[in-house]
């Protein structure tokens, strides 16, 4: 990640910083799924446990369970406590759904703005001769320029969060867990 950044205001030092714009956008959809997933991982934990308490016990009380005939309500409180534990995991994955989808289509608007302020110094660049000075390009930005700038940077940011990210939802899980 930071070799990318480096390597990106190297190359081209405007683009890099109108490419960054991404970056806080996406650091904040992944601190948020984060926070969201030790909370979620932490109140699903507690209705798996209270799911299981009621198996245990179900189990613990067989022959008073069988003997009263409540092997369908203990069923159905087993059941329920699961589909709450469900739904709760279900809305935890449209929140990581979501937090992918926001960073993608960051990197995909910083990408679109990028190619659009570097066509535009491109051809201020070309009308202001600046090629002419040191063939073949001398100190003009080119769209190799552009191009490599750009794919440096957004495939360092990519590569380096995504890898970054599903360690912190590790480390969201491990806490939620130590807290019970």
């Amino acid at each position: 990640f930071i070799c990318a950044v480096v390597l990106t205001f190297v190359k081209d030092w405007q683009l890099g910083m109108v490419l960054l714009i991404a970056l806080p956008v996406s650091g904040m959809a992944t601190a948020t799924v984060v926070d969201l997933s030790r909370r979620v991982y932490n109140l699903q934990g507690v209705l798996y446990i209270k799911a299981g308490g009621l198996a245990e016990s179900a189990l613990y009380a067989f022959r008073t369970v069988v003997a009263f005939g409540g092997q369908q309500r203990s069923l159905r409180a087993y059941e329920a406590a699961l589909k709450e534990a469900d739904a709760v995991g279900r809305r935890l994955s449209l929140a990581m759904s979501l937090s992918v989808g926001t960073n993608a289509a960051s990197g995909y608007a910083a990408v679109s703005i990028g190619m659009f302020a570097g066509c535009c110094w491109l051809l201020q660049g070309y009308e202001h001769h600046c090629w002419k000075s040191a063939p073949p390009f001398g100190t003009c930005r080119t769209g190799g320029t552009m191009v490599a700038a750009m794919f440096m940077l957004m495939w360092g940011v990519a590569m380096g969060l995504s890898s970054v990210s599903s360690s912190f939802e590790a480390f969201a899980a491990a806490r939620a867990a130590a807290s019970r």
